[in-house]
């Protein structure tokens, strides 16, 4: 494999993991339901590691917040290459999931 080709695979893979510690922090949450502090850390760190592996995925992403009602509702943003149109896809978590839940799917 050439060098640009391996470099690529694996900042592929970072990503990869970045995300998939993401997902993980974000399950610790729900073990720290009686201690805020703790719960609050462990969804930083989700955040932290989405946000890290998003330019590193295939298709990258952007993180998105989007003010509404004196608030921010977090986003990704992930635009395959070429040309478009493309198709768009809109998944809305429910009230006990996260968007780190939708990395393959998304």
């Amino acid at each position: 494999m050439q060098d640009w080709r391996m470099a690529d695979a694996r900042v592929r893979a970072a990503g990869g993991h970045l995300a998939q510690a993401s997902l993980c922090f974000h399950l610790a949450r729900f073990v720290f339901v009686l201690d805020s502090g703790q719960r609050r850390a462990a969804h930083a760190a989700a955040v932290r590691c989405l946000t890290a592996a998003l330019p590193d995925l295939d298709p990258p992403g952007d993180r998105l917040e989007i003010p509404f009602e004196g608030a921010a509702l977090a986003a990704v943003l992930r635009r395959p290459e070429g040309q478009g149109p493309h198709p768009v896809v809109l998944l809305v978590a429910g009230g006990d999931s996260a968007k780190e839940e939708f990395r393959v799917l998304s």
